[in-house]
């Protein structure tokens, strides 16, 4: 029976096109993931906090962005992520299991910045799905994910998210990579990260008291 999630404010209940569509094309679009009262909240802590300029070192030279990490607001992010329910409804729709754990943090895109992310697999540290849902309060172009093969270079798929609260779920595979295209207008603000393998959050947690 299918897993209803409370994710940050919202619930989402897989289904079995969720499932098909994955399978299908490896992504779906998870709209609503977060509701408007908690988006507010985050937004508000935001705010509040220094985003730093990022060169992602495991990536191509030219990926880059902006990245708020440890801040209250990307951990409870990442903590909701954690909740086993959630990680079960992952592998109800995507088939990759066991995940046992998942890592994000927040991270923002401007225009004329440098900011993208070069094409590339994520697969690391066992890592198996990645979710990215838009936290910004305003729209903005650009900032588009597209999946091509590995292979051929054949994009596969092409998939803005302007809609705010709205999650995208897609695949991690060594046949498969992706990335994210510069943002030409306005300012893409994001939480995004990793369901994978390893050691449970909740353990790790415990292993530090």
């Amino acid at each position: 029976m299918p897993l209803t999630v409370a994710l940050g404010g919202a619930r989402y209940t897989p289904e079995a096109r969720d499932r098909a569509r994955f399978a299908g094309r490896h992504w779906v679009r998870l709209p609503g993931l977060f509701d408007e009262s908690v988006l507010h909240r985050f937004n508000a802590a935001i705010s509040r906090v220094q985003f730093a300029e990022t060169a992602h070192t495991s990536l191509p030279a030219s990926s880059r962005d902006l990245r708020v990490t440890g801040t209250a607001a990307s951990e409870l992010l990442v903590l909701l992520c954690n909740d086993p329910v959630v990680l079960h409804a992952i592998e109800d729709i995507t088939g990759c299991e066991p995940l046992t754990r998942f890592n994000g943090s927040i991270y923002r895109m401007l225009p004329d910045s440098g900011h993208q992310q070069a094409w590339h697999d994520d697969l690391i540290d066992g890592r198996r799905v990645t979710l990215s849902v838009n936290l910004g309060p305003a729209r903005y172009e650009g900032g588009v994910l597209e999946i091509r093969e590995r292979a051929t270079g054949r994009r596969t798929a092409r998939v803005p998210n302007p809609s705010r609260g709205d999650g995208v779920l897609f695949k991690l595979d060594a046949a498969l990579e992706h990335r994210v295209t510069p943002v030409t207008s306005g300012m893409k603000t994001a939480f995004a990260g990793w369901f994978r393998q390893g050691l449970p959050l909740r353990d790790e947690l415990r292993a530090t008291v």
